[in-house]
């Protein structure tokens, strides 16, 4: 309860400085096309199991209910042009997420006292190049997710330390990705490994919103562990089209 109570307050604290910064920023801002725009952002999630033979094995206790909550706190600044487009963000967000149980042990790989789980800049259009640049800790998210994404029904979300190189031009896009996977630490700040990694490419085309979607990808998967080293490659591609009024047909083909 304490936690929760903290959490209120620093978010009711961290929204009120947020939209103060926000009036001041536009007040002061005497340039004559670009300006700086703050955005917050935040989640309080709550959601509760209730278990019984889970795993259809009698000789487990797992009958219970588990509390999973989770509190998301973030803010963005946007430097935009005179068409309100973005020409730099910068964006920064903590994560706490804890659990409890009821008849059943609470789930400990589910817990982690705030901490950061995003901070990155993302340089848009730089030099009219049609190149993007976005580094930091981050989110991986591509296609339909079946290969690269952050999941969010679990209270821990996947991010990465690295970096993605965006090209787009044309209904033609391409990413050139590095990142290492963040690994939770209740304990201490959440550090990612070198020896932990994912690397790639992954582009596509789409002529505008409602054509089919084509794309193409290959994977570096690297996890040396010392006796149980991974490294896998993926090469793939997906397609996807609308047949009708709210029905997509959707390939994919990963090797």
């Amino acid at each position: 309860m304490k936690r929760l109570v903290k959490g209120i307050r620093f978010l009711t604290v961290f929204l009120l400085f947020i939209s103060g910064s926000r009036i001041t920023a536009r007040a002061d801002d005497h340039s004559e096309f670009s300006q700086w725009n703050f955005k917050p952002s935040g989640e309080e999630r709550f959601r509760y199991e209730y278990k019984n033979d889970f795993d259809l094995h009698q000789s487990q206790k797992d009958n219970g209910g588990q509390l999973y909550h989770r509190l998301r706190l973030g803010g963005m600044a946007s430097l935009t042009d005179e068409y309100l487009k973005s020409k730099v963000d910068i964006f920064v967000e903590g994560l706490d997420v804890q659990t409890g149980g009821y008849q059943i042990k609470a789930a400990s790989n589910q817990v982690d006292d705030f901490d950061l789980h995003q901070a990155y800049v993302n340089l848009h259009n730089i030099l009219g190049s049609n190149f993007d640049l976005k580094a930091g800790r981050q989110e991986f998210k591509y296609g339909k997710g079946r290969l690269i994404a952050s999941p969010v029904w679990a209270n821990r979300i996947r991010a990465l330390d690295g970096g993605i190189i965006h090209y787009e031009d044309a209904g033609w896009w391409g990413d050139f990705f590095y990142g290492q996977d963040v690994k939770y630490d209740d304990d201490k700040m959440n550090q990612s490994r070198s020896e932990d990694f994912l690397a790639g490419f992954y582009g596509g085309y789409q002529k505008h919103k409602m054509a089919p979607v084509i794309e193409t990808y290959f994977l570096d998967l690297t996890d040396l562990k010392g006796m149980n080293n991974i490294q896998r490659y993926t090469a793939g591609a997906r397609f996807q089209t609308y047949i009708a009024e709210g029905t997509v047909w959707d390939l994919e083909f990963p090797y």
